[in-house]
């Protein structure tokens, strides 16, 4: 009796390796979304504390409301928006001063044809 695969054998094993190895080079473009789309929103969560830091230093009376920074292209690929409101102790917009101003910084980018942005507030307190 000889020893050894029949092209039957042979053939279910091309095939079955070939499905594991399509299957594994099909993760590779998604890794590389995963990983495009984290090192976008890193650097748009950067560019909003900046910003934050920025506006931190200024003085509650210098302080004006509205929209302080219009949206503009700060870095390539990345706009921001930075907005001042006023607020209540419950922190809902309010028309007068009670000593509280809620400072708004979006930061937009696009990703596959889509827009993607990140928020951060901050409140600012009258010292």
């Amino acid at each position: 009796m000889k020893k050894g695969f029949t092209i039957v054998e042979v053939l279910a094993g091309i095939v079955i390796l070939s499905i594991g190895i399509i299957a594994v080079v099909n993760l590779f473009p998604s890794s590389t979304r995963v990983v495009t789309h984290f090192q976008k929103q890193t650097q748009a969560i950067y560019l909003a504390q900046s910003k934050l830091e920025e506006v931190n230093s200024i003085e509650y009376d210098d302080l004006t409301v509205g929209i302080i920074e219009p949206k503009h292209e700060v870095q390539s690929g990345f706009q921001r928006q930075t907005q001042v409101s006023l607020v209540d102790g419950d922190l809902a917009e309010s028309d007068t001063d009670v000593g509280l101003k809620k400072i708004t910084v979006t930061v937009f980018w696009k990703e596959e044809d889509k827009e993607k942005s990140v928020k951060f507030y901050y409140l600012k307190t009258r010292e």
